[in-house]
């Protein structure tokens, strides 16, 4: 179950690190939305 989580988490940190290669404004966005930053 941890490995599966880990996976889930690195996959999604690599989605996250193509977001900030091709749009760092996209990335700033998503992160906001997360993190409920005004």
């Amino acid at each position: 179950m941890a490995f599966f989580l880990s996976v889930i988490f690195y996959k999604y940190l690599f989605f996250m690190a193509i977001l900030f290669i091709f749009d760092d404004g996209l990335l700033i966005a998503a992160y906001c939305e997360l993190t409920k930053c005004e």
